[in-house]
């Protein structure tokens, strides 16, 4: 008796000196485990939320970019004139002389007071539009014309046709028949829009 009442003593001491503090400490070790793996899954979808807002930003960046090159902020003249005398060369048009007014941009009126467009940033978000006119006398014949028309209209920055006149080039009269020529000078007015800075 005496001996199962050692063995039942010792069993206690082992049990509340040995195994309950190693518990404790297992207890301690799965905590911090857990609480290890909410971090790192946190911590991922942080991860996630950010690379996300990075591909979002560069697409709008993009589209950014799209925009200023139809519609740049400021005139821009040089590369719309680089743009018109390209696509003139290409379509086989000669320009003979170009001509420039620039238009003001148009002012837009401030919102009302219970409007809320522009409100948050203190100022419109759209900007005030300006035109610049190019007067363009060319010369070619009317394949070539229509082509170059086609590709203004179509080009990427943002232009209009807005006026076009057409003198045919002198006939040339031979052994008393007269022909026409298909070679005409032209007088085009293309108008390019920019965004006010």
């Amino acid at each position: 008796m005496i001996l199962a009442l050692l063995l039942l003593v010792g069993a206690l001491i082992v049990y509340f000196d040995l195994a309950t503090p190693a518990y404790s400490d297992l207890q301690n070790e799965k905590g911090q485990q857990i609480s290890q793996q909410n971090l790192l899954q946190n911590e991922q979808q942080i991860v996630t939320q950010v690379q996300a807002l990075v591909s979002s930003y560069q697409s709008q960046a993009q589209g950014q970019q799209s925009v200023n090159l139809a519609l740049p902020v400021g005139q821009n003249l040089a590369s719309a004139l680089a743009q018109i005398y390209g696509t003139a060369t290409n379509d086989g048009v000669s320009i003979q002389s170009v001509g420039i007014t620039a238009n003001p941009p148009q002012v837009q009126a401030a919102p009302a007071s219970g409007d809320i467009s522009g409100a948050a940033s203190g100022g419109n978000i759209v900007k005030p539009l300006g035109s610049v006119s190019f007067s363009v006398t060319a010369a070619g014949n009317y394949e070539s014309f229509k082509s170059f028309l086609k590709h203004i209209e179509t080009n990427t920055r943002i232009m209009d046709v807005t006026a076009i006149s057409v003198q045919p080039v002198a006939s040339i009269t031979t052994k008393g028949v007269t022909t026409a020529q298909d070679f005409f000078t032209y007088n085009i007015t293309i108008v390019a829009y920019y965004q006010a800075p």
